[in-house]
């Protein structure tokens, strides 16, 4: 049968799927999306791309943008960058990007 939080209607997006076939890492992908979305908002500011009259709003079952909500990010003063210094593992790690990284940053002190 279905969960609770399940309805059965005809033409429903169920991104995970649903019942017996139901995904099984659908709570992990929603945490890990909400976690990069918190990651993205403490380290940018976000303004209107154009002005906000130019959204315009449609609405039907739900409220919609017309035109598209376009944004533009802006790094935060303040908030330390990650990932973009190589720094070597105390313990084996497979990580193949970190090695080109690495080359990168050696050549970067070289110059």
């Amino acid at each position: 049968g279905l969960y609770p939080d399940e309805q059965a209607s005809d033409f429903a997006f169920l991104p995970f799927g649903g019942g017996t076939r139901k995904c099984v890492g659908d709570q992990f992908a929603m945490l890990e999306a909400t976690v990069t979305f918190a990651l993205l908002m403490r380290r940018f500011e976000f303004e209107f791309a154009h002005s906000p009259e130019d959204v315009g709003l449609r609405t039907g079952a739900t409220i919609h943008t017309q035109n598209g909500l376009y944004m533009v990010p802006i790094a935060r003063k303040g908030v330390p960058r990650t990932g973009d210094v190589w720094v070597e593992p105390e313990h084996p790690v497979l990580n193949p990007g970190g090695t080109l990284l690495k080359k990168q940053q050696m050549r970067q002190e070289q110059e």
